[in-house]
């Protein structure tokens, strides 16, 4: 019974009693306010942020519960008829709002021009051919990996509405560079310097190309260490480093079971 009086004594204060009154319009308006946050920022919210949308809810929540919950209660203003017909009005002007947007696509001109390009490309595959943009004028040669590869699609609406065309020579997993061997994944080893020994001669023997574009993952390439975003874990991978060298030092092999560099002369292969 004292428990019970305690109990009772803490909820019947108005600070608590009002939070119960508007706790279903702070329920509502939480997820919406969190869901644009996450949509304007990349990064997980910081404490202030959550500061923020917490107080913004609570007020929110307060002139919803005021002047929509509140009147709504009054049968003398709001019977089932006038709830009823408001309902079908509210329902068909979402349903032409909604048609309007669709039809319209979204109203693109409300997005700046990079942005626009962004969104457009957002919706697309990623790009699987050796040129992008307009192919009888070609100017630009990209190179880089995979992170290159996720901007082909913005760069090809951008270059084909300049009528202009770039050479794709991209390899996934391999900084742009030659000279190199990557010890820890076997299927690369020589193909990077492979790979863009021959792009280079490529762009260089074309005289129309006078711009080049290099998009790489070049902090993993630097410091070997894979990507920790804080939230999801660190990146997986065959190895915990990405281990890069000069071809002229194949023979010293990394094993990235004990974590040691093993060197072998020449007459041991």
């Amino acid at each position: 019974m004292q428990k019970r009086n305690f109990s009772t004594k803490i909820l019947g204060y108005k600070l608590f009693t009002g939070i119960g009154l508007i706790s279903y319009s702070a329920y509502l308006w939480h997820q919406p306010l969190l869901a644009f946050m996450k949509h304007r920022s990349l990064n997980t919210p910081s404490l202030n942020q959550i500061i923020i949308i917490l107080v913004l809810t609570l007020i929110l929540a307060y002139f919803t519960w005021k002047y929509i919950e509140q009147p709504f209660r009054v049968k003398e203003k709001f019977n089932r008829n006038f709830i009823f017909k408001s309902s079908i009005a509210g329902l068909v002007l979402f349903i032409i709002t909604g048609a309007t947007i669709y039809q319209y696509n979204g109203y693109p001109s409300r997005y700046p021009e990079v942005e626009y390009i962004f969104s457009e490309a957002s919706d697309r595959s990623i790009i699987d051919k050796n040129i992008v943009g307009d192919d009888s004028n070609i100017k630009i040669a990209i190179i880089g990996d995979s992170h290159a590869n996720s901007l082909l699609n913005s760069i090809d609406i951008a270059l084909t509405d300049r009528k202009i065309g770039a050479l794709v020579e991209t390899q996934n997993g391999c900084p742009p560079i030659t000279n190199i061997y990557r010890h820890d994944l076997p299927i690369y080893a020589d193909s990077c310097h492979l790979h863009y020994k021959k792009a280079y001669e490529k762009i260089i023997n074309d005289e129309n190309i006078n711009a080049i574009i290099v998009s790489a993952r070049f902090p993993l390439y630097i410091n070997s260490s894979r990507f920790n975003n804080q939230d999801g874990g660190i990146e997986s991978g065959q190895t915990d480093e990405v281990i890069f060298d000069s071809l002229e030092h194949k023979k010293f092999l990394w094993n990235p079971f004990r974590e040691t560099r093993v060197y072998r002369k020449p007459n041991q292969f």
